[in-house]
């Protein structure tokens, strides 16, 4: 079943913050600026479609931003997908910037800081999908954050052409007929997504393309303790010896490299504040002992997580 909130029935003075709360609450924290000088007209219409979230928006002109600050204050791993149907917008995110046309479909990370700034009064349909399920579908789809999709292109219009219809339709969110569609348009989307890269220069060398999926394909299965080479070579369609000779080019064999980037996620997570204990770390990143853990982590880094963890209390 779909909700509607909008700020018709709140104070003018109050519609601000309230649609800060909003964005918060559906989508990510975001620090946001509106750039009209009238009172804020909006509204939201949101659906929940199995693992993933579809919304139709009608805002002023606005900015959001998702600064460090916020990334550490409210983390989030989900990906957006933004389709245009009225204004225009500005993104920049991943050292990338793209003008945002009624059709064009904007992927970005709520993972990673962005600034999306809808120049004039938009209406747009955007999608929250669970950062596993798109990588599980294909590991490359962080490489194309903050890059436009024109919706005149076969794929963008088969994705704009779903976005449409599922805002279109009321399907009770936890029935199996909302699952199915929400896996159908992550299906569909990821697929577009894979099509979109085939064009440009990250997928030119199919070594370094290879080589990049096993690393998304690790970090997005990074808490599986039992992962190993083979789960990851079956992932990405190669061997385990093309596996292991592709993460050769760089000097480290696969197992070294899935364990250096636990640890390495674990201490950024320690060290932003993302975590109050070291054993919810370990857990989630895969390790089966929180000893092994700790004694590694001293060993690379120098210093114990739990000294971290109480540098950042003092």
């Amino acid at each position: 079943m779909s909700a509607l909130f909008d700020v018709y029935n709140v104070k003018e003075e109050e519609r601000y913050d309230y649609w800060h709360e909003l964005i918060f609450r559906y989508f990510c924290r975001v620090e946001t600026q509106q750039l009209s000088e009238n009172f804020l007209d909006a509204s939201l219409v949101w659906n929940q479609l199995g693992c993933l979230g579809l919304s139709e928006i009608r805002c002023e002109a606005v900015r959001y931003e998702r600064s460090s600050g916020t990334l550490q204050s409210a983390p989030n791993e989900d990906f957006l997908v933004s389709l245009m149907l009225e204004g225009e917008a500005n993104m920049s995110q991943a050292g990338r910037r793209t003008r945002q046309k009624p059709g064009d479909i904007v992927f970005y990370d709520s993972a990673r800081g962005f600034v999306y700034e809808f120049t004039k009064p938009y209406h747009a349909i955007v999608l929250r999908i669970p950062r596993r399920s798109l990588l599980s579908r294909f590991p490359g789809a962080e490489n194309l954050t903050s890059v436009a999709m024109s919706s005149e292109a076969d794929m963008g219009a088969l994705v704009r052409s779903m976005m449409l219809s599922a805002a279109s339709v009321d399907v009770p969110k936890d029935s199996s007929a909302a699952s199915r569609v929400g896996a159908s348009i992550v299906d569909v989307l990821s697929a577009a997504i894979e099509t979109q890269m085939a064009g440009l220069d990250v997928m030119d060398d199919r070594h370094a393309s290879l080589l990049q999926r096993a690393k998304n394909y690790i970090r997005a299965n990074i808490d599986d303790p039992d992962l190993n080479v083979e789960a990851v070579a079956n992932a990405v369609a190669v061997s385990p010896r093309t596996l292991n000779r592709l993460f050769a080019s760089e000097g480290t064999p696969v197992m070294r490299w899935l364990w250096k980037e636990r640890l390495e996620q674990s201490r950024s997570i320690l060290s932003e504040g993302r975590a109050t204990q070291v054993t919810e770390v370990a857990l989630n990143l895969g390790f089966k002992s929180v000893s092994h853990f700790s004694r590694t982590f001293k060993d690379t880094y120098g210093v114990t997580p739990n000294m971290i963890l109480r540098a950042r209390s003092h």
